[in-house]
């Protein structure tokens, strides 16, 4: 009796033993000397190619293919840095004991030895017995008295085999048939190329080119003429965002700047000069400006005193500078990016709430409007496609980053393209920039390099000196330092959504932060004594207010933490000195923020401030209490006193005038001393200003090297976090729609 092996892989066997690690590819774990790492999904399935093939390469050009389906654009560096991530994830205990090779202009071989491991301590079932059988003989006679019925039978079988092989050659891929289209890319600059715009007979392209450590540059390149220099046009304040196409010789851009200023310029092609058209109000990022299809008419956002939003969306018609309102923003929300039908009758727009978004199409005539996606979802980039069918946007729809679409009369998503990280997006008129089919987009995609950077000073040195990057495959943002600076608390893309990691200290790998599913979380905050953490969760739609959500960082990684359900839209969670309470703020977006305390153990709310609060923090100095606090809108740190309370007396003082309205959450007090970042045209600084008001420059990076908002963190002993946007790079993508 024989014994026959099996020789698909066995189902049993579901795990590897990968050097000293044990991975398990469905669970996305790394374990080793009794620590687990989960690791990104496209990270496992690159590994789990290695470990089939190990000792052997494996060519770039196959691991994208099998990992990234086939895209060579974004695939070609998100392998590079999902590389990087496993070597350092798969920690070699000798210097010389590498476990992934790069063969230079090929690909990469798991060196380490790899063979299958049942996912259980139970023995594998053993093989089948099968019993072995003599072979069959036939008299020869035998084989040429086949019946005429037979041979028909025969024939006709061998007809349908032939048949089916011929189908299945012609429905293989590649054979008989064109491959699927992937994205392309139809710019490789320097720098960052976004915010295309094709003018209405698809002639010219219009896009925005940052060039690194440049001014930006409108360009309007021919496309009938693709050998032609492009033209190039400057704005006076160097801030350019969202061109769009008034006619064929006139754009329309604004001028604008987070929380500072923001202006409806329109530019003529003929002579070049900008001119102010109208004010208007900008969200870092959001970009809320549209044209009409003929060019008569623009949407636009202004400030609002009667709406709850305090926003209210324009039309406005260039002929006669006519305006009238066509929305206002619900209470809670703000307006984005939005897009303007082809057929003229629909205007679809980004509806923001925090760190989430939704659409929203509205008849330009009546104002009717109609939710096409909730706002509870982590939303960059929208437009309409060619034929008005659909509106496509780039979002992060239950983990999954892509490009997505929803019909115009709403339903559920369904994917357009796997292609992440687009931060704009617009519809190509059939064959513009080369052939290709109606219906395709054109994106700018980012590749990110945003990670977290901790800075100390050497001995006998007052300025900060890079010790480590706390860097993925992904983005990671807004590190706060907990009980020191190797402790750190930040938001990560890493389990491909928006979540909350925490890293116990400098050697020990990030690991995620257990939250409730139907929310996102908004940067986080460390308690002083670094026992526990707190953030705000945006919910899915339907709930009254946001959620806040505490837990503890000293316990088992998998500990629950309380959620608390919010009476009200309450963000930016900061902690008290003593750890029992935290300072919220209620923002409407109209300028009346405040600033609240929550008590922890009663669940109470208490008012400390109006003021237009963004966010606080509570402060010991001149042998009083202080609230110092930033302002919506307003650039400048303020500061008013704290009774023995904790209720806010006296006047308002203005602290220091260079923070940023885009900086509100960039500044520190500790120690007796002011840490913030200030910014200028030619660095980013990170200064410190001691109770005798002279400042002193800790550390200088490029301009716009650091993040916005909640992007610095000190420690007790003047370590730094510092979120850094990396190196800029984004080309402009043409994008068909996946079968």
């Amino acid at each position: 009796m024989d014994t026959v092996a099996d020789p698909a892989p066995q189902a049993h066997l579901r795990q590897w033993q990968i050097g000293r690690f044990v991975f398990d590819p469905a669970a996305r774990t790394l374990c080793a000397d009794g620590a687990s790492e989960r690791i990104s999904g496209k990270a496992a399935r690159v590994l789990q190619l290695l470990a089939e093939h190990a000792g052997q390469v494996i060519s770039r050009e196959q691991l994208i293919a099998e990992v990234w389906d086939g895209n060579a654009y974004t695939g070609a560096t998100a392998l590079t840095h999902t590389v990087s991530q496993l070597r350092r994830s798969l920690r070699a205990t000798e210097p010389d004991d590498a476990p992934i090779e790069t063969i230079s202009k090929s690909g990469y071989r798991l060196l380490w030895p790899a063979q299958r491991r049942p996912a259980t301590l139970g023995a594998a079932p053993p093989a089948m017995p099968v019993a072995a059988e003599p072979a069959a003989t036939m008299p020869a006679a035998a084989t040429s008295r086949l019946s005429p019925r037979q041979l028909t039978a025969l024939a006709l079988l061998l007809a349908l085999l032939a048949l089916a092989a011929v189908l299945l050659w012609t429905r293989r891929p590649g054979a008989g048939a064109q491959q699927a289209p992937t994205p392309r890319p139809m710019t490789t600059l320097e720098g960052v190329e976004q915010w295309p715009a094709y003018s209405a007979d698809g002639r010219f392209l219009a896009y925005v080119w940052r060039r690194t450590g440049g001014n930006p540059r409108l360009r309007v390149v021919d496309l009938q003429q693709p050998n032609a220099v492009p033209r190039e046009f400057s704005d006076p304040q160097n801030l350019i965002e969202r061109p769009v196409w008034l006619g064929a010789d006139r754009l329309a851009y604004l001028q604008a700047e987070h929380g500072e200023r923001c202006k409806l310029m329109t530019l003529s092609l003929q002579d070049g000069q900008p001119r102010e058209l109208a004010d208007c109000v900008h969200v870092n990022g959001a970009a809320a400006l549209a044209a009409s299809p003929d060019g008569a008419w623009l949407a636009f956002t202004r400030r609002s005193l009667k709406s709850a939003s305090g926003q209210r969306l324009q039309l406005r018609r260039l002929a006669d500078g006519q305006e009238r309102t066509l929305a206002e923003a619900p209470a809670g929300l703000g307006y984005g990016q939005m897009d303007w039908s082809h057929d003229g009758k629909h205007l679809a727009v980004m509806l923001l709430k925090d760190t989430v978004a939704g659409l929203l199409r509205l008849d330009v005539q009546s104002g009717e409007a109609l939710q096409l996606i909730e706002a509870d979802k982590p939303i960059w980039a929208m437009a309409w496609r060619q034929d008005d069918t659909a509106v496509v946007f780039s979002a992060g729809l239950a983990g999954d980053f892509a490009l997505w679409q929803v019909d115009r009369d709403g339903g559920a998503p369904r994917r357009f393209s796997r292609v992440e990280n687009v931060t704009s997006l617009t519809a190509m008129p059939a064959g513009a920039n080369g052939a290709g089919a109606a219906g395709d987009m054109a994106a700018s995609v980012q590749l990110f390099d945003d990670h977290i950077e901790r800075y100390a000073a050497a001995d006998g040195q007052a300025q900060l000196q890079l010790r480590e990057a706390i860097r993925s495959t992904s983005r990671d943002l807004y590190g706060d330092a907990c009980a020191d600076a190797e402790h750190v608390l930040f938001i990560s893309f890493r389990s491909r959504r928006i979540g909350l990691w925490y890293r116990d200290g400098a050697q020990a790998e990030p690991h995620e932060l257990p939250l409730p599913e139907d929310g996102t979380p908004e940067p986080a905050g460390c308690s002083p004594d670094g026992k526990f953490y707190a953030t705000a969760m945006t919910p899915l739609a339907g709930r009254p207010g946001n959620r806040l959500v505490v837990g503890r960082l000293d316990g088992p990684a998998d500990a629950k933490p309380q959620v608390i359900e919010l009476p009200a839209m309450l963000s930016n969670a900061s902690w008290s000195e003593d750890s029992r309470s935290l300072m919220l703020v209620s923002d409407d977006h109209n300028g009346s923020a405040a600033l609240w305390r929550f008590d922890l153990p009663t669940q109470g709310l208490t008012q400390l401030s109006g003021d237009q609060a963004r966010f606080g923090q509570e402060v010991r100095t001149e042998g009083r209490r202080w609230l110092y606090f930033s302002r919506e809108g307003l650039r400048g740190l303020w500061r008013r006193p704290l009774n023995d309370d904790g209720s806010t007396g006296g006047p308002i003082e203005l602290v220091l005038e260079d923070l940023a309205p885009k900086d509100w959450g960039n500044w520190r007090w500790r120690d007796g001393a002011i840490w913030r970042i200030s910014r200028s045209a030619s660095a980013d600084r990170v200064l410190r200003r001691d109770a005798g008001g002279h400042d002193q420059t800790m550390l200088e990076l490029p301009a716009g090297a650091v993040g916005a908002y909640r992007s610095l963190s000190v420690d007790g002993r003047g370590q730094a976090l510092v979120t850094r946007k990396g190196s800029a790079q984004a080309d402009l993508v043409r994008v068909p729609e996946a079968p």
